[in-house]
């Protein structure tokens, strides 16, 4: 016999659990539905807030492996921030650039923008394996001071200006020559 339980409190007709004085455990309800398997959702981060931070990761990363083994590259970071038990939210690729100076005889990068959770002394030793690791030119790290909620990814910036925009001041005219 399955006795169903309403959300309230106990089924109708046994005793109330202030009048009674024995305590047994009660019987469990059971289903006869199917529950529909979960999607794959983002892990859920750490319960401990008091030792884990909510981080934004800028990569830079070789060009040339982000455009054609992307999803190795993603995997690296990935597993760089699981590595000291942190949580990747999102994992988004921005653009490729020009450097203003060469970075491991790397004129172009390619931006990655990674928003994690992780303990708080993560981050130091992250900074270390991104100068082992070759894929990886560069790297910043902020710490966000209070949980905020990661709807989405922010757009990249907006494309350099050519030429003739940067060889006109912001007053329509070119710039002075100093003789």
């Amino acid at each position: 016999m399955t006795t169903v339980v309403p959300p309230g409190g106990a089924p109708a007709g046994a005793p109330s659990p202030s009048t009674s004085t024995a305590t047994a455990p009660a019987p469990a309800a059971t289903t006869t539905a199917a529950t529909a398997p979960a999607a794959p959702a983002v892990p859920a981060a750490p319960v401990n807030t008091n030792t884990t931070r909510l981080y934004e990761g800028m990569f830079l990363v070789d060009p040339i492996a982000a455009a054609k083994e992307w999803e190795k590259v993603s995997a690296t970071l990935t597993a760089l921030i699981t590595k000291y038990k942190g949580v990747v939210r999102t994992v988004a690729k921005w653009t490729e650039r020009k450097l203003a100076y060469a970075i491991r005889r790397q004129r172009r990068g390619t931006y990655v923008l990674v928003y994690f959770v992780a303990p708080m002394d993560a981050v130091t030793k992250m900074r270390r394996d991104v100068a082992i690791n070759e894929q990886i030119l560069r790297a910043i790290f902020i710490a966000h001071p209070e949980a905020m909620d990661v709807p989405g990814v922010p757009p990249p910036p907006p494309p350099l200006k050519d030429a003739e925009e940067i060889r006109l001041s912001d007053r329509g005219r070119p710039p002075r020559r100093n003789f």
